[in-house]
């Protein structure tokens, strides 16, 4: 579903780094919808399955769209600038062209997303 290749961020120094930093930013309680969507991303899983949709009749009644909060965490992400979501994940990276490129990756991943879910193409 992404264009982000699960094996070009999946080495085992960048899994376990990715799951300590992950485990420090929840035990904080401050970890949002973007951070569990790029959690997400950077592990190579369907971002699909990790945001259920809106299934309360009521919501969906006075128009909450399905898939509204993957939407939402994916354009907080995208309003970040590259280069601030460059150094999201530069401490994941070997080396700063790695985070720039898995970046890079990332951006264009979710705006074909976004933008599926916006057309109302994803169930």
């Amino acid at each position: 579903m992404t264009s982000l290749d699960p094996q070009a961020v999946r080495t085992a120094g960048t899994a376990r780094s990715i799951r300590a930093a992950w485990r420090a930013l929840v035990a904080t309680g401050t970890a949002s919808a973007a951070d569990h969507l790029l959690f997400t991303l950077l592990r190579g899983k369907d971002p699909l399955r990790a945001f259920a949709p809106t299934t309360n009749a009521a919501k969906l009644a006075n128009g909450h769209a399905p898939r509204a909060g993957l939407l939402l965490a994916s354009n907080a992400i995208l309003r970040q600038s590259s280069s601030e979501l460059q150094a999201q994940l530069t401490p994941f990276f070997a080396s700063s062209a790695e985070a720039a490129t898995t970046a890079g990756n990332l951006r264009a991943a979710l705006r074909t997303l976004a933008d599926k879910l916006q057309r109302g193409e994803v169930k």
